[in-house]
């Protein structure tokens, strides 16, 4: 009878687990892709607006996602205030964006000047990635706009404040 050595089966069961969380993400990829070409451009925008950073994996444990035998690509938006989707399957993206998103980090940029109109491309470029939509309601407030206060109050609390 063969002896299997420790590092032997925990080298099996990082295999195992990688398949199983593979074969799971490109299941619910199957159930909740939506086409590249026409939500992309939103999903940077929304996730953007929310103060988020859109980011694209093509790959999990060394394996390109698939939903049958065509590529697959997850969105993710990363640190933003939690008004935006958290994260959104892509089915038929072309080529020459799939090979964009895997060879540049910051993708998003050049994705956004191709799948938004020219004013929200605009808007985004406009965006310091460092400061939220939030901090700019914030300082308006700091800066005397009562109006955008009681809206913020009304946002925060449930209720719109009185003067």
């Amino acid at each position: 009878m063969e002896r299997i050595n420790d590092v032997e089966i925990l080298e099996r069961m990082k295999e195992d687990w990688a398949d199983m969380i593979y074969n799971r993400l490109v299941r619910e990829a199957g159930r909740k892709a939506v086409d590249w070409n026409r939500y992309v451009g939103d999903f940077i925008y929304q996730c953007r607006r929310d103060g988020g950073v859109p980011m694209f994996k093509t790959k999990y444990a060394g394996k390109r996602f698939e939903i049958g035998s065509k590529p697959a690509v997850l969105g993710i938006c990363y640190g933003g205030r939690g008004m935006a989707k958290d994260s959104q399957w892509f089915k038929n993206i072309p080529e020459h964006e799939l090979e964009l998103v895997e060879r540049e980090t910051g993708e998003w940029r050049e994705l956004a000047i191709r799948h938004l109109p020219w004013e929200k491309a605009e808007e985004l470029a406009m965006m310091n990635l460092s400061e939220p939509i939030i901090r700019k309601e914030v300082h308006a407030i700091m800066m005397g706009d009562r109006l955008l206060e009681r809206m913020l109050g009304e946002k925060l609390t449930g209720h719109f404040p009185r003067d």
